[in-house]
Order: C-alpha cells, then structure tokens, then sequence
C-alpha cells in the first residue's frame, strides 16, 4: 500500500509515514522524513519550549517509573562496580567543598541517626556489641555487615545486616513513604473534587461586596471624614 506525503508530495510505502491513531490505517499523511525535518525546525526555533517538555517528560517518567529506573541503575552499577566507584571518587574531588556541605547538612537533618550511630560505633569498640561475620538474612559474608535501626530512640538495638539487604529494606521504607504520599495527595484532591466549586458568577458577587459592601435603602454607604 502506498500514499503520497502530504508535504514533499511523494509517494512512499506505507511504513514509511508516522504512526496515528486517529486515521484507520494506523498511519498519518506526513513521511517521517517530513516529520523529522518539522522537529528540526521547530527545535531551533523554539530551543527553551523543546527543553521544557522534555525535562517535564523525564519528571513525570521519573515518578511512574521510580522503581523500575532505580532497579536498572543498581544493575547497572552491579555490572560496572569498579567504574562506579572510580566515578563516584571523580566526582568526589571535584566537588569537595559541596560535599562537606551535604554532609554537615544531612547531620542537622538526621541528628538522632548520627547519635544513633556513634553510640554503636562506640559500644563496638568497647567490645561491648560484637559485629556478625555473616549477614543473618542471606548468610552472606561478601559485604560489609552494618547496624540498622528500627527505631533511633534504642540505639543500642540494631539488626545487623549486610550492605546489600541494608540498602534494600530501606528502598522499601522510602518506596513505602512514597507510596503514602501518594495516596494523601489523591485523597486531598478526591476531597476537593467533592467539594461545592463555586460559579463564576457566585464568585464575581463575592469579590464585588469585597470593595462594595450590599445596598442599605438603595444606596451605597458613604463615610464622612472628621
């Protein structure tokens, strides 16, 4: 099946032309040559719209998709672990000084995991808590075992955990907030739907008795200086 372009006014193949939905073959009447070269332009002369759309696309992406992005980032750095962390130093020294400044940022924030945590550092050099040499959960010794918290106000009660189970019950807490946030902001804008909306009309009578309060015998109220 072949139809000619409605732009360069060639005929081509079917396959050749943009897909859409709206006609009944599948297919637009623009070739995607045309329709590549109508981008083109347009990108060059709207630079800031293009970019716009495209980081609003990347942020709504980024939402729907957290857990299926952050899984192929932890594969990712699975497979290229020593490139992973040679950029993680690159990055590091070049950005020394907003480093320091997350740090001393995220101590503020996270005072009570930080108290948390000196105290079991200091507990294990007393001898006073032992460190496993074998993850509990996947009876693993690859990774560093670390202490994780249930609760900071007991810092002294932690479950010891390699760094690879560590890292992923707290991914489910974070998706769990996630989650929970989530279902706040539809509830508040189920609660909004179901609120009485005002007409326009309602609305321009409010505003109006704001800067002309309603008639007493027909005429507006004056005020009188001294």
């Amino acid at each position: 099946m072949e139809r000619k372009c409605s732009k360069c006014q060639e005929t081509k193949n079917i396959e050749s032309f943009t897909k859409d939905k709206r006609n009944h073959s599948g297919r637009s009447y623009e070739c995607y040559e045309c329709h590549r070269l109508r981008n083109q332009e347009y990108s060059k002369r709207m630079p800031d719209e293009v970019r716009k759309r495209k980081l609003q696309k990347r942020e709504e992406y980024g939402k729907d998709n957290r857990e299926k992005i952050n899984k192929r980032l932890r594969e990712k750095k699975a497979e290229n672990s020593e490139k992973s962390k040679e950029s993680a130093r690159k990055y590091r020294e070049a950005n020394k000084e907003k480093m320091r400044q997350y740090a001393d940022r995220w101590r503020k924030e996270n005072w009570e995991k930080v108290l948390a945590q000196s105290q079991v550092q200091d507990h294990l050099k007393r001898g006073n808590i032992v460190r496993p040499n074998k993850c509990p959960v996947c009876k693993s010794s690859a990774y560093r075992i670390e202490a994780h918290h249930n609760d900071y106000d007991k810092p002294l009660e932690v479950l010891w955990l390699c760094q690879k189970c560590h890292l992923a019950i707290h991914q489910r807490i974070n998706e769990e907030k996630r989650l929970s946030k989530h279902a706040e902001r539809l509830s508040g804008r189920t609660a909004k739907a179901d609120a009485t909306v005002q007409t326009s009309e309602e609305t321009t009578r409010e505003r109006s008795e704001e800067v002309f309060p309603p008639l007493k015998n027909g005429q507006y109220p004056t005020h009188r200086g001294k």
